[in-house]
C-alpha cells in the first residue's frame, strides 16, 4: 500500500468521518467564542492527523469534547440566568420592587452555573490542548502506520478468546457432523487466529 493510499484509507475511514461530523455539528451550533474556539482547535488537529480518531486515547479525548461542548449548552443558559440575576441585585438604580419583580421573572436560578460553566470551559481547552499535543504531522509516515497498526491489533488473549469461543460455537455441530466442510473451515479458521 502506497503512502497516498494509506492517507486516504485514513481520512475516508468511519472513525475518522464520524469524528469530524460530530465536531462540525457542534461548530454549527455553537454561539460560544471560547467554546468555538476549541471546537475549531480540535477539528483542526483532526484534519493535521486524522489517526488521532482511530487510536483508542484520540478517540476518547474527542468523545470527551463532544459530551463537555453537549453539557455547556444548557449550563450556559443557567450561567446567563445567573450572571443577569446578579446584575439583578448589584443595580442601584432598581426599587426593590422592580428588582423583585424581575428576578421572579428570571426563574430558578443555578447560584454555581457560573463556576461549573467556567470549570467546564477550561476543561473543553485542556482536552482541545491534548489533542492538539498528541497530533503528528508526519502521520503519513509508513513506520509510524506500521506501528500504530501493531498497537491497535488485538493481544494474544483476546485472540485466544476469539479462538475458543469459535471452537465451543462450533463444538455440537462438529460432534455430529465433523467433515462438514462449513464445520471444518471454521475450526481451521479457529486453528489459524490462535492455534
Amino acid at each position: 500500500m502506497t503512502t497516498t493510499s494509506a492517507a486516504e484509507t485514513v481520512r475516508s475511514h468511519r472513525e475518522v468521518r464520524h469524528a469530524h461530523e460530530a465536531l462540525q455539528r457542534a461548530l454549527t451550533g455553537c454561539a460560544d467564542d471560547t467554546v468555538r474556539q476549541a471546537l475549531t482547535r480540535a477539528a483542526d488537529t483532526l484534519r493535521t492527523d486524522p489517526t488521532l480518531a482511530l487510536e483508542a486515547t484520540g478517540r476518547r479525548t474527542i468523545d470527551l469534547i463532544n459530551e463537555l461542548e453537549r453539557q455547556l449548552k444548557p449550563l450556559g443558559r443557567q450561567a446567563a440566568l445567573a450572571r443577569a440575576h446578579a446584575r439583578l441585585l448589584a443595580d442601584p438604580d432598581l426599587s426593590e420592587n422592580d428588582r423583585q419583580r424581575q428576578i421572579n421573572q428570571l426563574g430558578t436560578i443555578n447560584t454555581t452555573a457560573i463556576d461549573q460553566e467556567e470549570d467546564l470551559l477550561d476543561r473543553l481547552r485542556d482536552q482541545a490542548l491534548t489533542l492538539t499535543k498528541r497530533a503528528r504531522t508526519d502521520w503519513e509516515n509508513p513506520e509510524h502506520l506500521q506501528g500504530l497498526a501493531r498497537r491497535m491489533l488485538p493481544s494474544q488473549r483476546v485472540l485466544t478468546e476469539i479462538a475458543e469461543s469459535l471452537r465451543r460455537s462450533v463444538s455440537a455441530a462438529a460432534a455430529l457432523a465433523p467433515e462438514e466442510p462449513q464445520v471444518r473451515r471454521l475450526l481451521a479458521l479457529a486453528e489459524q487466529i490462535h492455534p
